[in-house]
């Protein structure tokens, strides 16, 4: 009987004690070792491949700078369920907004001719019932932003195969 009143005391503790976590705000260098990865490839070919995954994703291509090494997307406005979908889509917060649509970013850098560094940022933007703009929240979730970067890694694999 003591043993399931000290279990019961100790489950108790631990789910008041969840409940006062707070959410610890990223530091910009935090946020920039979750972002940015090397990709094994030709400036190029890295270019090209985020090109074509952002179309592959659905996103409408809003800014594309070879030179300057960014490219820009967003979706159209849908409701949660359509906009954020797929196995990842609990990495997303919905819960704020009934339409929702993704702003990216990707900047791309040349820094040897077989690496190329690249910086992802996703932005959701959230809408009431009404179409009301509710806010945005930048997507800092390693697991949501991982998706991307192996989508634009096999994309240049692909690319690399097919020149040969």
């Amino acid at each position: 009987m003591k043993r399931g009143r000290l279990l019961m005391l100790l489950l108790g503790i631990c789910i008041a004690a969840s409940g006062c976590a707070t959410v610890k705000e990223l530091t910009p260098l935090e946020r920039r070792a979750i972002e940015s990865r090397d990709l094994n490839s030709s400036y190029d070919n890295a270019y090209r491949a985020t090109l074509t995954v952002l179309q592959d994703k659905g996103y409408k291509i809003t800014n594309s700078d070879y030179q300057g090494g960014v490219v820009s997307g967003t979706t159209e406005k849908q409701t949660s369920a359509v906009c954020i979908k797929g196995p990842l889509a609990y990495l997303f917060d919905i819960s704020q907004g009934k339409y929702n649509s993704l702003d990216i970013t990707i900047t791309l850098e040349k820094y040897t001719d077989a690496i190329t560094k690249m910086r992802l940022v996703i932005t959701q933007h959230m809408y009431d019932e009404y179409n009301n703009y509710i806010g945005a929240k930048r997507i800092e979730k390693p697991e949501a932003l991982q998706e991307y970067y192996s989508l634009i890694q096999k994309e240049i694999f692909m690319r690399e195969q097919l020149e040969r």
